[in-house]
């Protein structure tokens, strides 16, 4: 009753019929691990440039909508933006006509003051010279602005602010830089 065929053997740890897929599980768990922190990757950089996309997306919707965001890209190098205008304050030192020409040459106007907001906003930049704006008359005339408009009482309160010597007499013989100004359009170009 016995079988030899059912007989029991010792069989030692190399005698063991080796799973192929046991072998390689250390390697395989290696592979994966990579392959996770590369998906992983591939996605946190796809989130990063999705995320600028819409940022420089509504920066550049922003601009069409509130110009003033894009004014200092608008503005010439060396000038500044304020309120659809820029500004450029000069070094040099002439006499109203040759600051008029000056900015003449720059397609500007010497600069009108408009607001409050604007005066102050040129006060910050001024520096301590003082500059030619575009208010001038002629003998027996009223002062006019450079386009051609009176000056009023409500001009002569803003220009009379502290701080801004801009009315006195000695400005029709003196030498002072000049205060450049160009209005930019309604519509930014596209």
């Amino acid at each position: 009753m016995h079988d030899s065929n059912n007989v029991e053997k010792d069989i030692t740890p190399s005698e063991l019929p080796a799973n192929p897929g046991c072998l390689h599980s250390k390697e395989h768990s290696i592979k994966a691990t990579l392959i996770w922190r590369l998906f992983f990757l591939i996605m946190f950089l796809t989130i990063i440039v999705c995320g600028m996309v819409a940022g420089l997306s509504a920066i550049r919707a922003n601009c069409h909508q509130e110009p003033s965001v894009c004014l200092q890209a608008a503005c010439p190098e060396s000038w500044i933006g304020f309120q659809r205008k820029c500004f450029y304050f000069s070094d040099d030192t002439k006499n109203w006509t040759s600051s008029q020409r000056f900015c003449d040459s720059q397609d500007a106007d010497l600069a009108q003051v408009e607001s409050f907001q604007e005066l102050n906003f040129l006060l910050r930049y001024k520096g301590p010279s003082d500059h030619w704006i575009g208010l001038s008359r002629e003998q027996g005339q009223p002062w006019k602005w450079i386009n051609g408009t009176e000056w009023t009482r409500q001009d002569r309160v803003l220009l009379c602010y502290p701080g801004w010597s801009a009315v006195v007499p000695s400005w029709l013989t003196a030498a002072l830089t000049s205060l450049a100004q160009v209005s930019l359009p309604s519509q930014p170009p596209e």
